[in-house]
């Protein structure tokens, strides 16, 4: 090949190199989803669970620009009755996988509702999370709130003596991308 087309070709590589948009990452360490049950409305069981996923945000002209985010938590719950309720040893994992159409502009203190594909006790619902932004120096944090209606999930709220648990597990989300 030609020197001189190998340089062009290097050349039009190093421009469109410096065109691209940076791409953050999901802090796997600082981000975790917490969930909670309650019986009669009062909280009586709240742990923070790990979070890993695949999330896709750019940075283009100093502005966050979501185009995917894919989440999975697990459940780390010692508790044999909660285990149980859940069949934690075949449905161990809480899966969201969004449906993002057209890339979606962070911008600061905004609420984005994003549609995904919930998979809990291996049945998948189609849901939305309302997401409040806050974005910071490098980083954007995305927190909401999500409600899993166990009934609706194939789940049974168990009893804890004569008092039934609430039918519904509230998770709170806090994600920290950088």
């Amino acid at each position: 090949m030609n020197k001189n087309v190998l340089a062009l070709i290097f050349c039009f590589l190093i421009f469109f190199q410096g065109l691209k948009a940076n791409a953050l990452t999901l802090n796997c360490e600082q981000s975790k989803i917490t969930y909670s049950l309650s019986c009669l409305g009062i909280v009586f069981k709240k742990k923070d669970l790990p979070v890993k996923g695949d999330v896709e945000i750019e940075t283009v002209d100093s502005s966050f620009v979501l185009k995917n985010l894919n989440l999975i938590t697990s459940f780390t719950s010692k508790n044999p009755l909660f285990r149980k309720v859940i069949d934690y040893d075949r449905y161990p994992y809480v899966q969201f996988d969004s449906l993002i159409e057209a890339p979606i502009v962070l911008n600061e203190n905004r609420i984005i509702e994003l549609e995904g594909i919930l998979t809990f006790h291996g049945v998948a619902k189609k849901m939305k999370i309302p997401l409040t932004c806050l974005k910071q120096n490098d980083s954007v944090l995305l927190t909401g709130p999500l409600i899993i209606p166990m009934t609706e999930f194939g789940i049974i709220p168990p009893r804890i003596l004569f008092i039934k648990v609430d039918d519904f597990i509230k998770l709170n989300i806090e994600l920290l991308i950088k």
